[in-house]
């Protein structure tokens, strides 16, 4: 009979929000850009202040729109 060892705990997280978006090239914006950028759709987001745009991190890629279209 063979015995194994678990150890159990809390997972390593991240407290950060990831924006996967498409783009034409790799790209990552922090969020501060983001939700100044009133281009964007993110600037909902500045009522939350400082500690969201901490957090906040977009990353664009062209492999997004190549999965979408895989069926």
């Amino acid at each position: 009979m063979f015995m194994t060892r678990c150890d159990l705990g809390a997972e390593p997280t991240t407290s950060d929000f990831t924006v996967v978006m498409h783009g034409d090239t790799y790209q990552a914006t922090d969020g501060i850009v983001l939700v100044t950028d009133q281009k964007q759709q993110f600037s909902a987001l500045e009522k939350y202040g400082q500690v969201m745009y901490i957090c906040l991190f977009t990353t664009k890629a062209p492999l997004i729109t190549d999965i979408s279209r895989q069926k």
